[in-house]
This record gives structure tokens, C-alpha cells and sequence, in this order.
């Protein structure tokens, strides 16, 4: 199961009501934090995985967009992690380990300060709103996951391919 601890933003945005992480994380394999943005009028997601802070950013989501969150995410984790490099059955293993989605309150300070980071890096790299039109998510999402954290003390590219390695 995807655990996914959601910013107050974002709880706004898609309408939840969240009950905390340790209600609903117990035994949960993959957990992920994820937050909201604004580049000019479009709206934006950051998703990034606890253990490896390998990481997600889609832009120019609309509202119909956040009531099918789940299908998105999905779909882009497993395009970012074929644009990688990934193999496909270490892909389909980590999707299906994953199964449904669950949402929860956020619970770990230092994995939101490195997504509040991945999302600085996403706002200065598209200082308008304009280029967005012609953005590359799998152009930003190479650059972010190949992006040294303090916390992880490596590069997110790498500490997933090694957290797929060990299955």
C-alpha cells in the first residue's frame, strides 16, 4: 500500500478529511509525502518517497485532475521510473507492492523540507508561467532526482535503484 502524507494545502485541495499517520501506517511497505505548489495560475503536486526521496512533480493540474489524484500519480511514478531507466520488473514489483492508496496526515519534518527544496528548485527553473506550456516533467523530474539531499547524503536516482535492488 501507498502511504501518502498530505500537506494541509493539499488536504484543501482534495477535499479529505485525514486521520493521523499512525492510525493508518501500520505494516504499510511505501510511504510518501506530498505537497502542493503554485507556478503563476497553474497548480502543481511534489511527491516524494520517504525512504529515498526519489520524486515526482506533475504541473498544470486542474480540478478534475485532483479527484482522480490517485490514477495520476500512479501513471506518472510509473513513466518517471521507465524515463530513469528502471527496470520493468523492478517497476511493476514496486507498483504492485504498492496496491491502493491511502492518505494521511504528513509526519516527517525533514522529508517536507526536502520537498519544499524540490519544489524551489522547480519554481526558479520555470520563473514564469509561460514556458509551462512547453514543460518536460521527465526533463524537471531527471534534474530532481539526481539532486544531492542532506538527509539521504547521495542522490534519490541512486537510493532507489538500490531500494528496488533489495526488493
Amino acid at each position: 500500500m501507498f502511504t501518502i502524507g498530505v500537506t494541509q494545502k493539499l488536504q484543501k485541495e482534495l477535499m479529505l478529511d485525514l486521520s493521523s499517520y499512525e492510525e493508518k501506517a501500520q505494516g504499510t511497505a511505501e510511504i510518501w509525502h506530498m505537497n502542493l505548489f503554485k507556478i503563476g495560475r497553474y497548480k502543481g503536486i511534489a511527491l516524494a518517497h520517504d525512504k529515498t526521496l526519489y520524486s515526482l512533480v506533475k504541473i498544470g493540474l486542474k480540478k478534475k485532475d485532483f479527484m482522480n489524484i490517485g490514477e495520476i500519480i500512479r501513471n506518472g511514478l510509473e513513466e518517471n521510473m521507465k524515463v530513469d531507466g528502471f527496470e520493468k520488473e523492478a517497476i511493476n514489483s514496486f507498483m504492485q507492492k504498492g496496491g491502493e492508496m491511502e492518505f494521511t496526515k504528513t509526519h516527517d519534518r525533514s522529508t517536507i523540507g526536502c520537498l519544499n527544496e524540490i519544489i524551489y528548485n522547480v519554481e526558479h527553473f520555470f520563473q514564469t508561467g509561460q514556458i509551462l506550456l512547453n514543460f518536460s516533467s521527465e526533463e524537471m523530474n531527471h534534474f530532481n532526482n539526481r539532486f544531492i539531499f542532506m538527509k539521504l547524503k547521495g542522490y534519490p536516482f541512486d537510493k532507489m535503484k538500490e531500494y528496488l535492488n533489495r526488493g
